[in-house]
């Protein structure tokens, strides 16, 4: 069925200035320890070919070196790299079809620890999302439970059933929102699983079909993405107050990435049946009725082929967005100012998602 290739293809992504020059490939990567102004990207890589990569780009000399993970530890990441969090001195990675969480260090890149994510009867539990919170990290796993890992054993300390295929995850007022997207079943899910941090108790909250990425806004309340099935259901975002549970806003725009700015949401649209795409900007509180365009420069904007993910650096107010360009080669990471305004852009490996600071 058509609905259910464009599902596959939104599984495969899981998933916010004209003069900049893209550096030159390098003669030869070597496996150099990354210097404090640098960033680390995570690049999913293709669905079934083990081709994960971290790449380590130099904020100071606009270097790239592909693949810095493999190149520091002699092995790869694995095979498809869903999500990726900093947590203190650590960098946890959500490895979805190998099956782990992978803990390196944050100063060298190092890897620490291959966390195993298998069910009672060896199934791989498939991590796709994360987030962290007073010494933990939370995991939640396609295979519908999330588990929480000890930051400091690095061990599985408790794990709970939610919905289906769980594709999101944040913390708000002790509580866990995951988001349960259905997306490896023919009818999407509708529900977010609502997980209180004291005692692992769930609840539920319908909120839509196919909810995905979820977001804890500067009010303390959740935004919730909706993908809709990509055909008459169109997608949506979705706020909810994180101390009654209840839906507050339902905001009707096109989105198919978002991540929260200050006061502002940073959120993108890409038409799998069109392949046209929209970048723009809001206030949260505000979305349907104050976007505007957030790429500054047309020509930067009509450069971008495949607009993928947002990932944000409050340290540096600085917000990457990534071009995933043909799924098979090369991506792109562009980086912007708070003000729309292009800042650099890079090359890095297939289908870059996720961008933080090291």
């Amino acid at each position: 069925m058509r609905h259910k290739q464009f599902m596959v293809a939104a599984l495969a992504l899981s998933c916010i200035t004209i003069t900049a020059c893209e550096p030159d490939e390098p003669e030869e990567q070597k496996p150099t320890a990354p210097s404090q102004n640098s960033l680390y990207v995570l690049c999913e890589g293709n669905w079934g070919q083990n081709n994960s990569a971290i790449d380590l780009f130099s904020i100071d000399n606009n270097g790239v070196t592909k693949d810095f993970f493999n190149l520091t530890n002699g092995f790869g990441l694995g095979d498809t790299g869903n999500d990726m969090i900093a947590y203190g001195s650590k960098v946890y990675v959500a490895v979805k079809i190998s099956g782990v969480v992978t803990v390196f260090n944050r100063q060298d890149g190092k890897q620490i620890k291959r966390i195993v994510m298998r069910d009672y009867q060896d199934a791989n539990k498939m991590p796709s999302r994360l987030c962290s919170s007073n010494g933990k990290v939370y995991v939640a796993c396609f295979d519908g439970t999330v588990v929480e890992i000890d930051t400091s054993s690095l061990n599985i300390e408790r794990q709970v059933n939610v919905g289906r295929n769980p594709d999101g995850i944040t913390l708000a007022n002790n509580k866990l929102f995951v988001s349960n997207s259905g997306g490896l079943d023919v009818v999407f899910d509708s529900t977010i699983s609502v997980i209180s941090l004291p005692d692992f108790a769930v609840s539920t909250i319908n909120v839509g079909l196919n909810p995905t990425i979820a977001r804890t806004l500067p009010d303390g309340n959740v935004m919730v993405m909706l993908n809709g099935n990509y055909y008459d259901i169109n997608p949506s975002l979705v706020t909810i107050d994180s101390h009654t549970n209840d839906i507050i806003r339902r905001d009707n725009v096109g989105a198919s990435s978002f991540a929260i700015f200050g006061n502002s949401v940073v959120y993108l649209y890409y038409n799998y049946l069109t392949s046209s795409s929209s970048v723009k900007v809001a206030p949260y509180n505000n979305i349907s009725a104050g976007s505007a365009d957030f790429i500054k420069q047309s020509a930067v904007f009509n450069s971008v082929t495949t607009p993928y993910c947002f990932s944000v650096n409050t340290s540096r107010h600085e917000i990457y967005l990534t071009d995933a360009k043909d799924y098979q080669s090369s991506g792109e990471v562009l980086c912007f100012d708070y003000n729309g305004n292009l800042k650099y852009r890079f090359q890095t490996s297939n289908n870059p998602t996720i961008v933080l600071q090291r």
